[in-house]
């Protein structure tokens, strides 16, 4: 009365006489276990799977939200959109052209309007900032815009 291990279980199959009653055996356990035939791994597939085609692009329209300034904070919003429908969840990116080192910026993703906003400070001392904004839908659209500002 207790377990017994599966590998020294095995099935007994007794043919029953046409004459009369037949007593079936029961299994006794043997020393060693019996051999089985191991499981053989499923075949790997050989063809690589299809690289996913990215999505259509997407436009980005960003603004920043002093065309000319003469402090150090400046904020830009930037809205994703596909056929004039938001894009939620986007990546965006701001790259500040001509920064020595270069200035790259990822902002949190597109909300459900399919905007991401950010405020930031001005490193540049005078002139022109030009900013180029790119966003990446999650499906791997891609689209890019230029805009600017200039600090007195």
């Amino acid at each position: 009365t207790g377990w017994v291990a599966a590998q020294f279980l095995a099935a007994v199959f007794k043919a029953v006489a046409t004459g009369g009653p037949s007593v079936v055996g029961a299994a006794t356990p043997t020393a060693e276990p019996t051999p089985r035939a191991t499981p053989t791994p499923a075949l790997a597939l050989t063809t690589p799977l299809p690289t996913p085609t990215p999505g259509p692009p997407v436009d980005v329209d960003a603004r920043v939200k002093f065309p000319e300034t003469d402090h150090r904070d400046q904020g830009i919003t930037v809205t994703v959109t596909r056929l004039g429908v938001p894009v939620p969840d986007a990546r965006v990116w701001v790259t500040v052209e001509d920064s020595d080192p270069l200035l790259v910026r990822e902002l949190a993703p597109t909300n459900l309007e399919g905007q991401a906003v950010r405020t930031f400070d001005i490193r540049k001392e005078k002139g022109t900032v030009v900013l180029l904004v790119t966003a990446e839908a999650p499906d791997g659209g891609k689209g890019r815009q230029t805009v600017s500002f200039f600090r007195r």
